[in-house]
């Protein structure tokens, strides 16, 4: 069954905080697919993760690039995993019909949005009478993840 985490963005914004995730996803030698809202989104994070490391960059493709399958990540505004990924992120709201295909998706959910919020305690209701396996990710003051009961 799919593990889905949700992590509440309190103190850094998901520009400040997906890089860090996506390092921790292919340090364990993983790949993924980032899902955004929509396709101006798309431009606007594949830019944003091309030059958001000072020592260099987060490798990812996009849509109409020619070999997905060397891509260890995969930014889309679509239900698409060209690069046979286990984890799923979802961004911005969006969401997807396909994680049962993910051994894990995470949520990342802007706790200014209230909007982003309530959807995604709705989806949290959803996912929990589907038997999926959930767990809850805050900021702590300083930024890190601290995982709540």
């Amino acid at each position: 069954m799919t593990e889905v985490r949700f992590y509440h963005l309190t103190k850094k914004t998901l520009e400040q905080a997906l890089p860090d995730l996506l390092e921790r996803v292919l340090n364990l030698g993983k790949k993924a697919v980032i899902k955004v809202s929509d396709e101006d989104a798309l431009k606007v994070m594949s830019k944003h993760l091309w030059v958001c490391r000072r020592n260099g960059f987060l490798p990812h493709g996009i849509e109409n690039d020619n070999h997905p399958e060397h891509d260890p990540l995969w930014l889309t505004a679509k239900d698409d995993n060209p690069i046979g990924a286990d984890t799923l992120i979802l961004t911005m709201g969006a969401e997807s019909s396909k994680m049962e295909e993910f051994g894990i998706v995470c949520e990342m959910l802007n706790g200014q949005n209230n909007n982003e919020v309530k959807s995604a305690r709705e989806r949290w209701k959803t996912y929990k009478e589907k038997g999926y396996d959930l767990t809850y990710w805050q900021q702590s003051e300083k930024g890190s993840w601290e995982k709540k009961a």
